[in-house]
């Protein structure tokens, strides 16, 4: 179906019309040769950057707050979608948990 390709589609055309009447339109800039957009830096960073070794320690307890919250959520959805009050079949099951996917429920 055309609706498949509706996004990529849009894309061209508008790109295309871009170019063919002339849109004074911002267009990236690319340079001419890879490398890092600072000449005192190297291709790898200290992810911790300036701060304290510690900090990577005491980031890890809301870490892993965030990750028994989410485990939680997941498991507290699963068990109120698969009731028997739903009377939901399987087939449809699959199709709810991918829409809860699809917006990122």
């Amino acid at each position: 179906m055309i609706s498949d390709f509706a996004v990529f589609l849009t894309i061209v055309v508008m790109v295309l019309l871009d170019f063919a009447v002339g849109v004074p339109s911002q267009k990236l800039k690319v340079p001419s040769k890879f490398q890092p957009t600072r000449d005192d830096r190297g291709w790898l960073i200290n992810p911790i950057g300036r701060n304290p070794w510690w900090t990577a320690l005491i980031a890890s307890i809301p870490a892993l707050l965030c990750t028994i919250l989410i485990f939680m959520d997941q498991q507290i959805t699963a068990v109120i979608i698969n009731r028997k009050e739903h009377k939901l079949l399987a087939r449809r099951k699959l199709k709810i948990l991918k829409y809860y996917f699809a917006l990122g429920f």
